[in-house]
């Protein structure tokens, strides 16, 4: 994940749109099953890694046998800071016309019903080109910031 975080850096999207990323070990890194990248921006609640962020792992094992997730979170708790649930975000992101089209653009990708989990894909991945791939699916998917941004704001 380390070599997807680089890369992601140096696309022209990352700063000019303020994203941050989190690459970590999980559970913890003494005993991890999984390496995990998470795709955030400022305001997104994320301080704690339980905000909104789209997210990716690959499991301890070979890439061929895995589906590899590609999704976005809207919390793992109960409510935003002020009291809004995850609904306050995912439902009015979901019933956007402009959102639904690209994530229907997006091949492999299943929009969600609210809740915690907007859209998500699970990818078949090689061993030899899982960075440029998940590069690849985090340059589309990262499209969806500018909406988010724009319903976070409405919260």
């Amino acid at each position: 994940m380390q070599s997807v975080d680089a890369t992601l850096r140096k696309e022209l999207w990352f700063e000019a749109g303020k994203w941050k990323t989190l690459v970590q070990l999980w559970p913890s890194p003494e005993a991890p099953t999984c390496a995990m990248l998470q795709l955030y921006k400022d305001g997104w609640h994320n301080e704690d890694t339980c905000g909104v962020h789209i997210e990716t792992w690959l499991l301890d094992g070979p890439v061929e046998n895995q589906k590899v997730p590609v999704l976005m979170h809207v919390l793992h708790r109960k409510t935003f800071p002020g009291g809004q649930n995850a609904d306050a975000l995912s439902k009015p992101l979901l019933e956007d016309a402009e959102v639904q089209k690209l994530v229907k653009s997006w091949r492999g990708y299943k929009a969600g019903k609210g809740g915690m989990t907007p859209f998500r894909a699970n990818k078949a991945l090689k061993e030899d080109s899982v960075v440029q791939d998940l590069v690849t699916e985090l340059n589309k998917v990262q499209a969806i910031g500018m909406y988010v941004d724009r319903y976070l704001a409405a919260i």
